[in-house]
């Protein structure tokens, strides 16, 4: 089997916080780059400002993140481990009655995450080509993909003669390209509540639902 993709080397964080103190720091430097990415884009993102508006001096923040785009990925990963805990927490909760139900479910749950918190999830998709192919990312999707396993398990008989692991696998894939970086990305012509209704019906045809 192959090995796990790396972590660039210039993704990655100087150091991990360990103690309240320093875990704040970090949490403060992180806030305030997710605040000027979001007022005056990525090219105008610098760590002098993001130090300052953290109130924390830049060597503090160099001890941390050796660059904006090792902040970058830190916000990244921040943000992607939130919306597979909201997936995960709006499947723990869910009551449907089809395989194609619980992934209409989960559609609906990821669109929400991007409403719920529309200008930080915009701008940070918007900046990942400046991370390429970010393996963490990967493994939080993969978390939220947990959430759907009882699902396609208890529903394996709605697709006789299919692989449900290799079924989901393909959904995911299919809706994570379709709600955050495929190719082409979010066309902004298309009203969301559209683009929303069609990825539903996409999944729920490949599901025969």
């Amino acid at each position: 089997m192959a090995d796990a993709p790396k972590v660039p080397k210039r993704l990655e964080a100087r150091k991990e916080p360990t103690q309240s103190r320093s875990t704040a720091t970090v949490d403060a430097l992180l806030e305030a780059a997710a605040q000027l990415l979001v007022a005056q884009g990525y090219e105008a993102l610098n760590t002098n400002e993001i130090a300052e508006r953290a109130g924390v001096a830049v060597g503090s923040l160099y001890q941390y993140f050796p660059n904006k785009d090792a902040i970058l990925a830190a916000l990244c990963r921040r943000q992607a481990e939130r919306e597979a805990a909201w997936v995960l927490r709006e499947m723990a909760e869910y009551r449907g009655q089809s395989a194609a139900d619980a992934i209409e479910h989960v559609v609906r749950a990821v669109f929400a995450f991007r409403r719920a918190e529309s200008p930080l999830q915009g701008a940070l998709l918007a900046q990942l080509h400046h991370l390429g192919r970010f393996p963490e990312l990967a493994d939080r999707v993969r978390e939220a993909m947990v959430g759907l396993h009882p699902w396609f398990e208890a529903h394996r008989g709605e697709f006789p003669g299919r692989d449900p692991e290799l079924v989901l696998h393909i959904l995911v894939n299919a809706i994570h390209a379709q709600t955050h970086d495929g190719v082409l990305g979010y066309d902004p012509r298309f009203e969301m509540a559209d683009y929303e209704a069609e990825v539903i019906r996409l999944a729920r045809s490949y599901l025969g639902g």
